[in-house]
């Protein structure tokens, strides 16, 4: 096995790599350069590759932040796994970092993840914010290289189609607006949603976006705390799901920590548990 720093040369043969071994998440040499390669946090000294005959079995990928430190992607190929690679790749690209090094959270990180903007990542979606908890081989994984599960998250699902929600309130006036800074310079089209007082004040905002096959996902649902008592929430998301109906999506996505009350808002709206996840981090001094 070869194990080489990833340079501009090797985007052909990675990206077909990424193809073949994703073909549900698609993407070509522009999409993963401009989203990877072209963002200002990508260095290519946290970017490995291993080569078995010329041939790509994996790679890995790390961020540098200082105390909070992220693996941002590591995946072997199946035909090549137990043979260490995996270890290899992570020592690798990780042997730089010190602080809190955490996997499992591209919601969080850039490159594969939302938050540099709320648009679909190159691999997975809104849900895609951590392991899968039923995955014990990857947990484990890292559970043997000194990580631990530091937070649980529940990706939620809602049918659209199932829920009639109300078109607006006398108390409160709602409107949405789309590709509004700091928002606008991204791939897909995204939507703010306000919800504002008699004085035109805002009191809560819900930032979303079209996923894939007649989805949308929410990224951001903020209400002022002291609304937070009142119907003021449910009132703005009733809204927003129902200009989503009007737009013909299907479905809805959200996530939230597993522990957080807000789950049982959500639920009322009509969401459920669609599959839940893990976050682990290794603490090096």
């Amino acid at each position: 096995m070869k194990y080489l720093n990833f340079k501009e040369k090797h985007l052909p043969e990675l990206v077909k790599f990424w193809n073949q071994n994703f073909p549900r998440n698609q993407v070509t040499e522009e999409k993963f350069r401009k989203r990877v390669l072209e963002h200002p946090k990508f260095s290519e000294s946290h970017f490995f590759l291993c080569k078995e005959n010329k041939e790509l079995a994996g790679f890995s990928h790390s961020l540098d932040e200082g105390d909070e430190n992220f693996v941002c992607f590591i995946y072997v190929d199946p035909e090549h796994r137990e043979q260490g690679i995996g270890s290899t790749l992570l020592e690798k690209c990780t042997q730089n970092l010190k602080g809190r090094i955490w996997v499992g959270k591209e919601f969080e990180t850039p490159f594969y993840g939302n938050r540099e903007g709320p648009f679909p990542p190159l691999y997975g979606s809104t849900e895609f914010l951590g392991l899968k908890s039923g995955d014990r081989g990857s947990v484990n994984f890292f559970k043997r290289k000194g990580f631990s599960v530091k937070e649980k998250t529940v990706s939620l699902e809602c049918s659209l189609k199932e829920h009639e929600y109300d078109e607006g309130s006398e108390d409160y006036f709602f409107s949405t607006e789309k590709n509004l800074e700091p928002w606008s310079d991204f791939e897909n089209d995204v939507f703010v949603s306000w919800c504002s007082d008699w004085r035109g004040e805002s009191v809560g905002t819900v930032v979303w976006f079209p996923l894939e096959e007649e989805r949308a996902g929410i990224y951001d649902f903020y209400v002022k705390r002291e609304h937070r008592i009142g119907e003021v929430g449910k009132k703005l998301m009733n809204y927003v799901l129902r200009n989503m109906q009007k737009k013909e999506f299907l479905f809805c996505n959200a996530a939230v920590n597993a522990f957080d009350p807000t789950f049982l808002f959500y639920e009322d709206l009509g969401f459920r548990p669609d599959s839940y996840w893990v976050s682990m981090a290794s603490e090096r001094s």
